[in-house]
């Protein structure tokens, strides 16, 4: 499918302020951010999020730890690699739509016995910092996204707190860490795989209810809508909201 040519504010996907969220959700300022967002719902499913309350010192910290820990010797990773039995941890064969994605992955959710898989996280060892600092920042979208459902269901017109108890307290989000290496990570690994992979990942949509996505400085996000390739640029400070299917349904 064709890439769009951007040249318009009108063709890209939203940057929503969402501040006044934070402060009184009754305010003219939070609704004129729900109204905002409730038409990228419609229009792209896709937007962005300005003054959300995670700090850039807490991002930076974010980055910094993955990226130690995709550095580490692939043996040291492997010792965390998931299971059919526990989804958590460090992953590189993964498929998307049947076709095998490049990148590397580490998936890790609340402490404790997860409602679904009865499994808990695996940690690198040794690594306290990045423990403490991935559950922070867990945390942090937990708040982000209660309050963005606060904002879906009030552009629903339904009252804020409609969806509040199916997600809070008894959600089953999680956090994923990705690195898409420029080379194949299972290249010349010995590992049985599908053939090369020939994007970091392929095209898909998200089934839970939505996404809170960081992206660093190299974009590759694309979002389809009528026909054409959207790119979705880095926007320092912002983070990337996805709708998922649960949402659309």
């Amino acid at each position: 499918m064709p890439v769009a040519e951007q040249s318009s504010i009108l063709e890209q996907v939203p940057i929503i302020d969402v501040a006044q969220l934070f402060h009184d959700i009754s305010s003219r300022g939070a609704s004129d951010a729900i109204d905002q967002i409730a038409q990228a719902c419609k229009t792209w499913g896709f937007f962005q999020v300005v003054n959300h309350g995670i700090s850039s010192a807490q991002i930076e910290a974010v980055w910094q730890q993955t990226h130690d820990l995709f550095a580490l010797p692939l043996q040291e990773k492997l010792e965390i690699r998931r299971s059919k039995e526990n989804p958590w941890g460090f992953y590189n064969n993964e498929l998307t739509k049947n076709q095998r994605d490049k990148k590397e992955v580490f998936d890790f959710t609340r402490e404790g016995i997860d409602p679904i898989y009865g499994q808990c996280n695996r940690w690198p060892r040794g690594r306290d910092e990045f423990k403490i600092t991935m559950m922070a920042y867990l945390d942090a979208c937990t708040a982000l996204s209660l309050k963005l459902l606060e904002a879906f269901c009030l552009g629903l017109d339904l009252p804020a707190d409609f969806m509040r108890r199916d997600f809070a307290g008894n959600h089953t989000g999680f956090i994923r860490l990705n690195y898409y290496p420029v080379r194949d990570p299972l290249a010349d690994s010995g590992e049985e795989h599908q053939a090369t992979a020939d994007l970091g990942i392929h095209h898909h949509t998200d089934a839970g209810g939505l996404t809170v996505l960081l992206q660093d400085q190299v974009s590759g996000l694309q979002v389809y809508r009528d026909g054409f390739w959207y790119d979705i640029p880095t926007v320092e400070g912002a983070m990337v909201i996805n709708t998922g299917d649960m949402m659309q349904v």
